[in-house]
C-alpha cells in the first residue's frame, strides 16, 4: 500500500514537470514565430501621412513671410497651411540677374463691387533691394521645388496691404495725455478696427476740430464747416474721426496728429 501511495505522488509529481515543461515549449514556439515577424514589421518604413498622399507631384510655388535677408538670397517662412506641405518649413530662396520682382498693393478696405476692387490694386516692379524681413512674398520657380529646401526664384512678388491712417469710433475715457476710444464700423471701415478699444496718444502738435453743419448752403460741400477746438473741449461719448501719420494695422494704440468731432455730437451740455 505503501509503495502504490509513493507511485501515485511520483507519477504526479512527473506530470507536473512535464505540464510545465509543456507551457515552456511553447513559449518557445511562438516567440520563434512570431518574434521575427513583429522585427520585420517595426524595420518597415511607414506609409505616408494622409497630408503628405495629398500633395501634388509637381510645385512650382511658394507663400510665406521672409525672415531673413542675404547676399544674392533670401529665406521664407512657409505655413502648411498656405502651401503644398505637410508641415511648416524654412526655405532658401536664391535670385540671380533673371529674377523677377513686383509689388502688389491691396486697398485696406475692398468695395462690395469687384469690378471697383480690382481697379484699386496696384502692382510695381521694384528690386531685390526693395525686398525685407517680414514681407508676404510669393515665389515661384520654372522647376519642380517640390520638397526641395532652396532654389532660384524666377519671380518674387510681395503682397502688401494699404497702410490704414485713420479711424473712427466713440470717446470712451479721457486722461491728461491719452484717450481711449471704442473703434466702430463706417462705410466699408477694416473689420479688424471694429469693437476694439484703442488707446490714442496726445501731442502738443495734435491738432482738434469740430465739424459743424451750414443748412443754409447751397454747395454741398459747404454744408460741412471745420471749426477749431481745443483737447479741453472733448467729452466722453463723443463720436470722433482720428487720423495719424501711423498705419493703425494690428495696433492697440497710436499717436494721433488730428482728432475731429463728428456732427452728431455737436449737441453739447
Amino acid at each position: 500500500m505503501k509503495n502504490k501511495k509513493l507511485q501515485e505522488k511520483g507519477l504526479a509529481t512527473w506530470m507536473v514537470l512535464f505540464s510545465i515543461g509543456a507551457v515552456l515549449v511553447g513559449i518557445m514556439i511562438f516567440a520563434a514565430l512570431f518574434w521575427p515577424r513583429e522585427k520585420s514589421a517595426q524595420e518597415k518604413p511607414q506609409a505616408p501621412s494622409n497630408a503628405e498622399a495629398s500633395l501634388p507631384e509637381k510645385v512650382q510655388s511658394y507663400v510665406g513671410v521672409i525672415i531673413e535677408k542675404g547676399e544674392g538670397s533670401f529665406k521664407i517662412k512657409a505655413p502648411a497651411e498656405r502651401n503644398y506641405l505637410a508641415q511648416d518649413k524654412e526655405i532658401l530662396v536664391k535670385v540671380n540677374g533673371q529674377t523677377e520682382y513686383t509689388k502688389t498693393i491691396l486697398p485696406a478696405v475692398l468695395p462690395a463691387d469687384t469690378g471697383e476692387a480690382s481697379a484699386l490694386i496696384k502692382t510695381e516692379k521694384i528690386a531685390f533691394a526693395d525686398l525685407k524681413a517680414g514681407d508676404n512674398a510669393t515665389v515661384a520657380a520654372a522647376e519642380n521645388i517640390k520638397d526641395k529646401d532652396e532654389f532660384i526664384a524666377e519671380s518674387v512678388q510681395v503682397l502688401e496691404t494699404e497702410a490704414i491712417k485713420s479711424c473712427r469710433g466713440e470717446i470712451t475715457n479721457i486722461s491728461a495725455d491719452k484717450l481711449e476710444i471704442s473703434a466702430r464700423a463706417y462705410d466699408n471701415a477694416p473689420l479688424y478696427l471694429i469693437d476694439q478699444i484703442l488707446a490714442v496718444e496726445i501731442s502738443a502738435k495734435t491738432k482738434y476740430y469740430i465739424w459743424q453743419i451750414d443748412a443754409t448752403a447751397q454747395d454741398p460741400e459747404k454744408q460741412f464747416q471745420k471749426k477749431a477746438i481745443q483737447f479741453q473741449d472733448l467729452k466722453k461719448g463723443d463720436q470722433v474721426n482720428i487720423e495719424s501719420s501711423e498705419n493703425l494695422q494690428g495696433k492697440d494704440s497710436f499717436s494721433a496728429q488730428a482728432i475731429y468731432v463728428l456732427p452728431q455730437t455737436l449737441n453739447r451740455d
